[in-house]
């Protein structure tokens, strides 16, 4: 993992799937609209009684409470599934910090700033997840890289 940062602001987390460590641990910070958690599991030591009957891990299946939230910034997590992106990191002012090289199983999240990818495969399978409702609120940022 490692985090993307310019004057000590947070702009973006980065997930290599092959950094990914065992267990559960959060990314971000407990503030932000986009919550991030990546899970690893193996074969635990202990086989609980859940997985002697169903054969596999498990998560308890659970639901969450209606919770009134505010968005001010879209947060937007972007994972690649097949090919390899540059995805582009920008600051408040539309500056940019920095490019990152994403393949299959990697994962960033943008907290604020602007971004932009260049895919640099031949194909590509990526998904794009941010909070909603739909709204084109985009600002786009000048020039090309």
């Amino acid at each position: 993992m490692s985090e993307i940062k310019k004057d000590g602001v947070l702009y973006a987390v980065v997930l290599k799937k092959e950094l990914i460590p065992h267990g559960n641990k959060w990314y971000g910070e407990p503030t932000d609209t986009l919550q991030l958690l990546s899970r690893k599991m193996t074969t635990p030591r202990k086989i609980s009684k859940k997985m002697m009957e169903t054969g596999y891990a498990y998560i308890k299946p659970h639901s969450h409470k209606k919770i009134m939230r505010s968005v001010e910034e879209t947060q937007e997590c972007f994972i690649v599934i097949v090919g390899s992106v540059i995805a582009m990191v920008y600051d408040d002012e539309n500056k940019k910090i920095e490019d990152i090289k994403l393949g299959a199983g990697d994962c960033v999240v943008f907290y604020r700033g602007g971004h932009g990818y260049k895919v640099i495969s031949n194909n590509l399978i990526a998904y794009e997840i941010k909070a909603g409702k739909f709204v084109d609120d985009k600002i786009m940022i000048g020039g090309t890289d």
